[in-house]
């Protein structure tokens, strides 16, 4: 079985296999104590305690990247535009007509 994989503010954590018995993962949204064990190979979940009776808490939103303009206006993505092809126009090399 592959390792467990569980991102704690921003940082990957495996969960390790050589844990007897086995890591039972939390659900996404519950809030955990974790004991973990840092390594050149990375950051190794060595224990999990589910905090708050194992309510599940609501998580921000993060918005994507490149998803409906980032909340850019119309005319904003519009002027995005025309100032690239004009910042292209300005670099590209001119050709003289024969």
């Amino acid at each position: 079985m592959p390792p467990a994989l569980v991102k704690v503010n921003g940082e990957w954590c495996n969960a390790s296999q050589y844990v007897n018995p086995p890591l039972e993962m939390p659900k996404v949204g519950q809030r955990v104590n974790l004991q973990v064990e840092r390594t050149e190979r990375g950051i190794w979940i060595q224990s999990i305690e589910v905090l708050d009776d194992g309510q599940i808490h609501q998580l921000p939103q993060q918005q994507r990247r490149g998803a409906g303009g980032g909340g850019r206006s119309p005319a904003e993505l519009r002027d995005i535009r025309r100032l690239s092809v004009l910042k292209v126009a300005a670099v590209s090399p001119r050709h003289d007509p024969i």
